[in-house]
């Protein structure tokens, strides 16, 4: 090889390179280009996507408001935010208003479709009523909602803090709740499986109960698909097998301890029907806590007695700290065991006119 065609094919060589400079820059405009539009595309349909749903529970006879909708995020996720959001469902098993002063929800290239709440967002639930006045308000401070599921209900998972649930004779408020929820097939049938804890419970001035430190935990699946809750999906929930099953409640609040399962649906007249059964310890104190305080009549005390040894003769290899009791629900009443022991208010399925 000469010095000449070396000389020549190092030149060649860096013309290319230079060439190859020149266009290195014009290639990375045009992917920033083509991914700016990409994303843009996404973000149009992700808000499209959410005025459309939006528009259809409207449709629907729901009532949501908000002041501005807007997607941010570029270039790795996709921040939807809510200004005053509000939504009032058109269900009669959830006549409530749910609001906000703002939400924020994100999802991300490397997640897509797993929604999440990027900050915390102050929640209200409150009465459709103003004269009944009941409001529960909590802090939301992780809540994710998984869309990736085609066909099926997203799953999700809610936590808060300092919930406080106010009505006019009075206030509870609770530390901590984690509620989750996803979709399975039981018996043929889709089942919504939920599950819900919550802590640190304080409850106003009591002369019976403990006035802090409660605890609640249940584990309920509901089988079968509700529709909207009112009165021909009920009915048609009910006729193709559709039930609530509580698998576990647990209730500790000092000295009342609860643990049982129950099955409820509706009887015929779209009215409660339940079966359980639950261990309960501490009764003995409350009944002598409430004689010493007033509230419950010597009478009435030695009568509640009285059922109680018969319930603990029923159960001779229990502990003596619990006691059985056999609950149902049937013709608008509550039942322990053979003796009905309070009125179920009757539900009511269609909105008053």
């Amino acid at each position: 090889m000469t010095r000449q065609s070396l000389f020549t094919r190092s030149k060649d060589f860096w013309h290319r390179q230079q060439r190859w400079q020149r266009r290195l820059p014009v290639l990375l405009i045009a992917v920033v280009v083509i991914y700016g539009g990409l994303w843009w595309t996404a973000a149009w349909q992700i808000q499209t996507l959410a005025t459309d749903w939006i528009d259809e529970r409207c449709q629907r006879g729901d009532v949501i408001t908000y002041e501005t909708l807007t997607v941010k995020g570029f270039p790795l996720a996709w921040n939807v935010h809510l200004l005053q959001p509000s939504w009032q469902p058109n269900n009669v098993l959830w006549p409530e208003v749910l609001s906000s002063p703002e939400v924020h929800l994100s999802t991300s290239l490397s997640d897509f479709g797993m929604v999440t709440l990027s900050r915390p967002a102050t929640v209200t639930l409150s009465q459709k009523q103003p004269a009944n006045a009941a409001r529960l308000r909590a802090d939301v401070t992780d809540f994710w909602l998984n869309l990736r599921q085609p066909g099926s209900q997203p799953s999700g998972k809610l936590r808060a803090r300092a919930l406080e649930f106010e009505w006019p004779a009075g206030s509870i408020t609770a530390k901590q709740l984690d509620f989750t929820w996803q979709v399975a097939t039981s018996g043929g049938q889709n089942s919504q499986e939920l599950q819900l804890d919550l802590s640190d419970i304080t409850l106003p001035d009591s002369p019976v109960l403990s006035s802090g430190g409660g605890q609640v935990s249940l584990e309920v699946d509901v089988i079968g698909d509700v529709g909207d809750g009112r009165r021909d999906s009920m009915a048609a929930w009910r006729d193709n097998g559709g039930v609530v099953e509580l698998r576990r409640l647990a209730v500790d609040f000092p000295p009342v301890t609860l643990n049982g399962d129950a099955t409820v649906t509706l009887d015929q007249d779209l009215q409660l029907a339940a079966a359980g059964r639950f261990d309960v310890g501490g009764v003995d104190t409350v009944i002598k806590s409430a004689v010493q305080s007033g509230h419950l009549t010597p009478r009435a005390a030695a009568v509640a007695q009285f059922i109680i040894t018969g319930l603990r003769m029923k159960n001779k290899n229990r502990s003596k700290q619990t006691i059985e009791l056999p609950l149902s629900i049937q013709a608008g009443k509550i039942w322990l065991g053979p003796v009905a022991i309070a009125a179920v208010p009757r539900l009511r399925w269609d909105p008053p006119k």
